[in-house]
C-alpha cells in the first residue's frame, strides 16, 4: 500500500512533463539549487583549435631540437639592422665552446654572396658549400667558412662581422655568437729531466724548431685541397684528450694542443685528408713531426712518428699511408700525438671531426 502511494507521488512529481524530458536532478548547498549538466561535445570549432594547437607546438618542439645546428632559423638580414633580405644562416654547434671548430653557413638567393667574415680580429673568406654540407635549392647559393674559437676566449656574446655583396653592393651583418666555457682536467706525467729543464743550445734549438712549426701553418691560401668527410688517422682510442692542463714532474707547461692517439711502434698513420706536406722534421720534443695544409687556413700535425713516408711539398690523399706510429721527441710511451690548426689556432681535434668527420669518434680497439 505504501509503495503505491509512493509511485504515486512519483507519477504526481513529473505529471506536465513528456516522458522524454525527465528535470535534471538538483543539488543544493549554500541555500542554493544548482542543476547539473551534463558535458557537451566538443564543437567543430574547439576541434579546428584543438588541431592548431598540436600543430603549433609540434613545431616549435622541432625547432628547439634543431637548435643546436642553427644560429637562427633563417631570419632576414633585417632582423640584424641590414636591408638584405634572404639570408640564412646556420651554425654548427649553436654555442660553441672554448678550443673547438665551429662550421658556419650563408645560404642567399644568387646576387647575394658572402665574401668575407671578421671574427676575434682575423678575416676569414668563404668558400661554396659542398653538397655534403649543404644542399642549395630553388636557385639559392651557399657558402661556408670554418671558425676558430681560442682556448682563452672569455665566455659570453661576442660579434661576427659578415660582408655580403648584393648585386656589387656591399653591406655588413653584424651577428652575435654565444661562445660557452668548457672545463679542462689536468695531467701529470713523468719524464726524463733533460726533457723538462734544458741546457741553454737545446732551449735555442726547441725555440728555432717551435717557431718553424708556427711559420709553417700561418699561410692562408684559397685552395681548398680537404673534401668531405675527414677520416681518423690512426684507428685507436684518445689516450689524452686536447686542453689537458699538463704538469712535467711537477712543472706546469702549456695546455695539450692536440690528443694522443693510441698505437704501438709501427702501426700505420694515414693522412686526415687530401692536402700538402708542408713541414717535415726531427724535433726536440715533438720527434719526427709532419704537417699537411689541406688549404683555406686548416692543417693537421702528426708528431712522435717512428717512420715518414712522405716528403716536403708532397701532395697527399686522404687515407694515404704517410708513417708510422713511434715515441721520438718527449715520449711516455709509442703513440700518434695529433693537432689540428685552423686560421693559426690550435682547436681539439675532436671538434673537427664531429663537424666534418666520416665518425664521430676513432673506431674501438679490434
Amino acid at each position: 500500500m505504501n509503495l503505491q502511494k509512493n509511485a504515486k507521488s512519483t507519477k504526481k512529481y513529473i505529471t506536465g512533463q513528456p516522458l522524454t524530458e525527465v528535470p535534471q536532478p538538483v543539488i543544493r548547498f549554500d541555500g542554493r539549487a544548482r542543476r547539473i549538466r551534463k558535458p557537451s561535445r566538443p564543437t567543430q570549432n574547439q576541434w579546428i583549435h584543438g588541431l592548431w594547437a598540436i600543430g603549433i607546438y609540434g613545431l616549435l618542439l622541432f625547432w628547439f631540437v634543431l637548435a643546436d645546428t642553427q644560429v637562427c632559423p633563417c631570419l632576414t638580414s633585417s632582423a640584424w639592422g641590414a636591408e638584405l633580405q634572404d639570408v640564412c644562416l646556420k651554425n654548427s654547434p649553436a654555442q660553441p665552446g672554448q678550443g673547438e671548430a665551429m662550421l658556419l653557413t650563408v645560404t642567399s638567393k644568387s646576387n647575394v654572396t658572402p665574401t668575407s667574415l671578421v671574427f676575434q680580429g682575423k678575416t676569414l673568406s668563404f668558400q661554396p658549400c659542398p653538397p655534403e654540407i649543404e644542399h642549395s635549392a630553388d636557385g639559392s647559393s651557399c657558402h661556408f667558412t670554418l671558425i676558430s674559437i681560442p682556448m682563452d676566449i672569455t665566455p659570453g656574446s661576442h660579434n661576427m662581422a659578415i660582408d655580403i655583396s648584393r648585386a656589387g653592393h656591399m653591406e655588413r651583418l653584424t651577428v652575435p655568437l654565444q661562445i660557452v666555457s668548457k672545463q679542462y682536467p689536468e695531467e701529470h706525467l713523468t719524464v726524463e729531466p733533460k726533457m723538462v729543464e734544458f741546457p741553454p743550445e737545446i732551449l735555442r734549438r726547441i725555440k728555432e724548431e717551435q717557431a718553424a712549426l708556427i711559420t709553417s701553418m700561418n699561410g692562408e691560401t684559397n685552395r681548398m685541397y680537404w673534401t668531405p668527410w675527414f677520416v681518423w688517422p690512426v684507428p685507436e682510442e684518445i689516450k689524452s684528450p686536447f686542453g689537458l692542463k699538463r704538469f712535467f714532474n711537477g712543472q706546469p707547461r702549456a695546455p695539450h694542443a692536440g690528443i694522443d692517439l693510441k698505437g704501438g711502434i709501427g702501426d700505420p698513420v694515414r693522412a686526415a685528408n687530401n692536402g700538402r706536406i708542408v713541414f717535415l722534421r726531427d724535433c726536440y720534443l715533438s720527434g719526427n713531426t709532419m704537417v699537411i695544409d689541406h688549404g683555406c687556413g686548416l692543417y693537421s700535425i702528426y708528431c712522435h712518428l717512428s717512420k715518414t713516408y712522405v716528403g716536403l711539398e708532397e701532395e697527399v690523399k686522404k687515407n694515404q699511408l704517410i708513417g708510422e706510429v713511434g715515441k721520438t721527441g718527449r715520449a711516455t710511451g709509442p703513440h700518434l700525438h695529433w693537432g689540428i690548426s685552423l686560421h693559426g689556432i690550435r682547436i681539439d681535434p675532436q671538434s673537427l671531426m664531429r663537424l666534418l668527420g666520416e665518425t664521430k669518434s676513432p673506431p674501438p680497439n679490434p
